[in-house]
């Protein structure tokens, strides 16, 4: 008598399938689909709970304070250059932008991960690698240093900059 039991799958890409039902995911396949969902609407409720201004209101350098100002170049409407002193430290997240540079989000890794490119002081573009998470209503973001070469710190124990963030409050 044959053994109509066994089972004989296929792999298509990263999917098992069954052979007799090509169709058809197996349970592996539904958790791993799942996982993804569950990662991606965690991306989103990320995205959206970033949005609007942040400010700086404590800074640590290598488990030093730092100041939480700074001095701000600005573009008149007429064209000029203007310093401003002495202010707050402000981060806007627009859709997929932080201070109007894109950034992109892996929230698979622990702790999650935020990347974005930006422009240093003799204009080579660096990309910038934070850790971030969020403190109830606040906004955790550490670095591993401004070197290019180094990749994002492993754990928040790990890191070089540390900033706690709170929601700028509207008027």
């Amino acid at each position: 008598m044959e053994n109509n039991h066994e089972v004989r799958y296929t792999v298509h890409g990263n999917r098992r399938r069954h052979a007799d039902r090509p169709g058809v995911l197996q349970p592996a396949d539904k958790k791993a689909e799942e996982a993804k969902k569950q990662q991606e609407e965690t991306k989103a409720r990320d995205l959206k709970k970033l949005q609007g201004q942040w400010v700086v209101v404590a800074r640590y350098s290598s488990g030093h304070k730092q100041s939480i100002r700074w001095d701000v170049e600005v573009t008149e409407p007429n064209g000029q250059r203007k310093l401003l002193k002495d202010q707050p430290m402000i981060w806007t997240f627009k859709d997929n932008t932080v201070n109007g540079l894109p950034f992109t989000m892996d929230i698979s890794r622990r702790p999650k991960l935020s990347t974005y490119g930006t422009v240093n002081a003799v204009n080579k573009k660096v990309t910038r690698h934070y850790i971030y998470m969020f403190d109830e209503e606040q906004l955790l973001l550490a670095e591993s240093g401004h070197d290019i070469y180094r990749g994002p710190p492993a754990d928040f124990s790990g890191f070089i900059s540390l900033m706690r963030l709170e929601r700028v409050k509207q008027p």
